[in-house]
This record gives structure tokens, sequence and C-alpha cells, in this order.
């Protein structure tokens, strides 16, 4: 099961594999932008609010239990807010991306696909990992 930390992980390494100095890659006990990451021949800025499957912290209830459909829900609602906020704070820069990270599975691919149209027509990408570490992304933008 990815936990929060593991998508940083892998979007991290999927950043660093394409060229990209990773800036921050946040644990969940961290607090602000979990992966920022700038390709330095392009000056191209990604800003990336990461969310997992289940919970990290190992004396919760919740550790290794895939989260429930109302609190992927609530995660993606809390991580849209997160990515938005960082859009109108940073966004103004035309190098600057922004992108929601999650795991690779359902309900998260339902919930994304019924917003889909509108995270198109924010710039907000989406880099989607897999259980085995692999990251594909969907966005308006290319790396």
């Amino acid at each position: 099961m990815l936990t929060e930390n593991d998508v940083v992980a892998h979007v991290a390494n999927h950043l660093r594999a394409s060229g990209y100095r990773i800036d921050a890659e946040l644990r969940t006990d961290e607090h602000g932008i979990d992966v920022d990451a700038v390709h330095p021949r392009r000056r191209q800025r990604v800003l990336i609010e990461a969310k997992g499957e289940t919970s990290s912290k190992k004396d919760t209830a919740r550790f290794g239990a895939p989260f429930t459909r109302a609190q992927c829900k609530t995660h993606l609602a809390v991580a849209l807010l997160a990515v938005v906020r960082l859009r109108d704070q940073y966004g103004h820069s035309p190098r600057t991306r922004v992108a929601l990270a999650l795991p690779d599975l359902e309900p998260h691919l339902t919930l994304a696909k019924t917003i889909r149209r509108s995270l198109r027509t924010l710039g907000v990408g989406l880099f989607w990992v897999s259980t085995t570490g692999r990251v594909r992304l969907d966005s308006p933008w290319r790396l």
C-alpha cells in the first residue's frame, strides 16, 4: 500500500530521472509543498501536493488499511485546495506548474475523472503513482 511518503518519493525520483533538481521532498510530518522541483536548463518549476492510499503513521488504526471512498474524497478535496492555493501564490510565472500526485488506484481514478476537465482548465497536472512505483503524468503541460 502506498503511503503519502511513498507517493512523494516515487514522484521525486521520476522528476530526477527527467532532469529535475528536487528542492523539497517532504514527509507527512513536515508542512509545506510536498515536492518542489526545478528543471535547471528549462527553468521550469513543478510544485506538487501528494496523497497516499493509507496512513503513514504506524500507530493509527488506518495504517496498512486502504482509505475509505469518503476519506479519499476528503483527501482529494484538501489536496485540490492546496494546489489551487499554490497556483494562486506561485502560478503567476509561466514557468511554474502545479500538480497533484495520487495513487493510480480506485477510488482516486474515479474521483479525479469527475473533475479532469476543470483540472485541465486550471492547468493542474496529475501524477499517477502505481504500487510498483511507476509514475505517469496526465496534464495539459509536459515535463
